[in-house]
Parts: structure tokens; C-alpha cells; sequence
């Protein structure tokens, strides 16, 4: 009887266990943000960027993503725009926000940065400043001009000069109604010293009028109960989904406050609650420049985006607050079906949607096809290819093309927090 031949136990040669192993890395996609001619762009593929794919241990931290993104964007130490010995460098999210290599005595990896965001795929951007610059402007000022800050810098109908005097806590993500058209919200007091005029009552039953009506006509049940909620400002948005996600909320009188905070509200505390709502629901929760479209959470289901469209809801009722940078085409999409929305309001938002740099590329793509420089072009097809577009763009089709990219980014993807609203 011959011998059986044993393999070494500890190295099991099972391709499954193989790919068992390597499954536990992270594929993360990796960009590059560069300063250049005094704003941040998104460095394309053609000048050295673009995106790029890397494999990560969740144990990997700070160093090492940032010497995995230096090796790909400045191969050799070198770019189409300097040596990295030239740069200041750091790492931003994927809302283009500064990571910070130590938070709170905690290191960042990529394990905590997944429990943070949630997110199905990580996104991580290689800031790069030339040292030149950065000696010649503060950190504060380079921030603020950044066109992919989060949303705690987006104001409105403010210049660069005031928007670096502004505080972020006083930022607000709302656009005064015009009064002709919102007479019907306001409650307009007359003068303390205005006469008062008399005159036939028009239009009244006479029983309505009558001083000797039964007490059981006049009982209270018609008027909204008070409800006061208190959050934290730490945990704004998980404390605002806890407390919005009964339906109740809707009919009463609401107060927010938060908690170990001093401040009476008469309408200021409330909004203040509302805009940090919104801010963070921005930053964790949502993709987009000018316009931004939420995107979709592990711990998020139709209970919890069903009470942010509360939070949405009665913030407009009871302070005709709105968050301005929520996608027009998104908004629309919740109100009347994702297929009742103009082609020019989708291309529009989506125009909102995208960078700044590659705003005027599709501009003048759909207004001038005929006359795009192949430079342009290439930049055109750069821009489409980011989100999987696979139609070569022509004359003739590039509204189609465009139209179909912006369906699919701005209902498509958010399908299902449209339908909880």
C-alpha cells in the first residue's frame, strides 16, 4: 500500500482560502487636487492624474496612503507640475475635507474611515500646494477659496474678502422666500398706534359670532401641541432622525434647542439646529459642488431617510428654511417622480453637480460641439468616462449622452431615498 503524501496543514492550497485572504484589503480610489492659479483643481489623467485604484489593509494608516498616492501621481519624485520636494502635501476625503493624520488621539485608517462613511467605495484626494504659495498665503485662506470645501464655506452672494469673515456656525443654508409670494406665511402685526376701522362683518354666520356659545365648541383639540427636542450638537444628525422619525412631529409646534446650551429660541436656536443638520448631513452624506445629491448609507434605511425628509419638510413649514445646494433636479425628483423632470433641468443640475474645471469643458460641448479643440475633447471624454460613460459624444447626441450620464447620477443612483420621501 502506498504512502499517502501530506501537505503542510498551515499552508492550505485552496484557491478560495486564497482569495479569502486577499479580500479583506480595501480597494480604495485614489485623486489629486492641486493649487493652481490661486483655486484647487482636479488634476485630469492626461496631466498626471485622474483616478486610480489601490489596495488597502484596514490597518493602514496616514503614511501609508500618503506614500502609495505620491508614488502614483509623482512617480520618481516628479509631475507635470514639480517635485513633491516642491509641495506641501496632505490627504482630503472624498468631500475634499482635510483628513487629519491623529483626530481626537485617534490615528486615521482606512477601517475608520469605512465606519465613518459608510460608504461602499472610499474615496481619498492627494492634496498638493506649491511651497511658494503656501509661504505666501495662511492655511485659513487657502481653505476658504477651495471650490470643493465642504459645506460649511458655501454662501451665497458673498465674495471671497467676506466669505473669510464669516464663522462657519453662522453659515445658512436658506434662501429668503420673496414676501409678494410668501404673504401667506407671515403673520403681518399692525402698528402699535394704528387706528383700528369698523365695519359690517361680512361673509359670517351669525351663530359664529353669538357670546353665549356651549364650552364644548371651544376646547383646545384644534390647537398644536408643544413639542420641545433637544439634540446634540456632536450627534446633530443622528439626535434630528431619532426624534423626526415619528410621523406626529409634523403636526405640532416645534422647538429645537441643544442640550447644556444656553438660549432662548424665538425661531434663531431652531434654524441654527436645522443649518448644522444639514452641514453635516452635507459632509458625511452627500456628493456634489454647487448642487449635492445624498448618496446611500449602511446604516441608513427607509425609516431614517424618511424622517430626513421630515427634518426637510418642516423646516420649510415652520421657518421657510431650505438648503439651497440640495440638487434642484434631486428636489423635483422627490416632488414629482424621477420621470417627470425637463432634460434642461437635469443637464443643469448636472452641471452644478460636476467640478468647477470641468464645467466649462461640457459648456461649451454642448453649445459648440463643432468647435472643440482636441485638447478639449480628450478633457470631454475624460469627464464622461468618470462616470461610466461608454457613448463616444458627437454633435448629434451629446445632449442624449449628457441627459443619460445626469439621469443616472442624479435620480438613478438616489432612487431609493427619492422613494422614501
Amino acid at each position: 500500500m502506498g504512502k499517502v503524501r501530506r501537505g503542510n496543514s498551515s499552508t492550505p492550497r485552496n484557491p478560495l482560502f486564497q482569495t479569502t485572504r486577499q479580500s479583506k484589503k480595501r480597494k480604495v480610489m485614489l485623486g489629486w487636487l492641486h493649487w493652481k492659479n490661486n483655486k484647487v483643481v482636479q488634476i485630469r489623467q492626461k496631466d498626471g492624474g485622474g483616478s486610480r485604484s489601490a489596495l488597502f489593509s484596514p490597518s493602514d494608516g496616514y503614511d501609508a496612503i500618503m506614500d502609495k498616492c505620491r508614488s502614483l501621481f509623482f512617480p520618481n519624485g516628479q509631475s507635470s507640475f514639480g517635485k513633491i520636494e516642491d509641495m506641501q502635501t496632505s490627504l482630503a476625503r472624498f468631500n475634499r475635507e482635510t483628513i487629519q493624520p491623529v483626530k481626537d488621539g485617534v490615528e486615521f485608517s482606512i477601517k475608520g474611515y469605512q465606519e465613518e462613511t459608510k460608504l461602499s467605495t472610499l474615496r481619498i484626494f492627494l492634496k498638493t500646494i506649491p511651497k511658494s504659495d503656501w509661504d505666501n498665503s495662511s492655511d485659513d485662506e487657502l481653505e476658504l477659496v477651495d471650490p470643493f470645501q465642504s459645506a460649511q464655506s458655501l454662501l451665497v452672494n458673498t465674495t471671497p474678502e467676506e466669505r473669510n469673515t464669516v464663522e462657519p456656525v453662522q453659515v445658512e443654508l436658506i434662501e429668503p422666500m420673496d414676501t409678494e409670494s410668501a404673504d401667506h406665511a407671515e403673520i403681518i402685526a399692525p402698528a402699535e398706534n394704528s387706528p383700528v376701522a369698523f365695519g359690517p362683518l361680512v361673509g359670517l354666520d351669525p351663530v359664529e359670532l353669538d357670546d353665549t356659545l356651549p364650552l364644548d365648541n371651544m376646547t383646545d383639540t384644534n390647537i398644536p401641541q408643544v413639542r420641545s427636542v433637544e439634540v446634540h450638537r456632536t450627534t446633530v444628525i443622528k439626535d434630528c432622525i431619532h426624534h423626526f422619525s415619528d410621523r406626529n412631529i409634523m403636526e405640532d409646534h416645534l422647538t429645537l434647542r441643544y442640550i447644556d446650551e444656553r438660549g432662548v429660541d424665538g425661531g434663531g436656536v431652531s434654524r441654527d439646529v436645522y443649518s448644522a443638520f444639514w452641514i453635516e448631513l452635507f459632509n458625511s452624506s452627500a456628493e456634489g459642488c454647487n448642487q449635492v445629491v445624498p448618496f446611500l448609507r449602511n446604516d441608513m434605511g427607509w425609516k431614517e431617510w424618511e424622517a430626513v425628509g421630515r427634518v426637510l419638510a418642516k423646516g420649510f413649514l415652520d421657518h421657510n428654511f431650505f438648503p439651497i445646494y440640495l440638487c434642484k433636479a434631486f428636489i423635483l425628483g422627490c416632488l414629482l417622480g424621477p420621470d417627470n423632470i425637463s432634460d434642461t433641468t437635469l443637464i443643469n443640475s448636472f452641471i452644478e453637480y460636476i467640478p468647477a474645471e470641468d464645467r466649462e469643458c461640457l459648456k461649451k460641448a454642448l453649445s459648440d460641439m463643432d468647435n472643440i479643440t482636441d485638447e478639449e475633447n480628450d478633457d470631454l471624454l475624460d469627464i464622461l468616462s468618470r462616470y461610466r460613460c461608454r457613448t463616444l459624444p458627437r454633435k448629434e447626441t451629446i445632449s442624449k449622452v449628457v441627459n443619460t450620464v445626469a439621469h443616472k447620477e442624479l435620480l438613478q443612483k438616489p432612487k431609493y431615498i427619492i422613494d422614501c420621501s
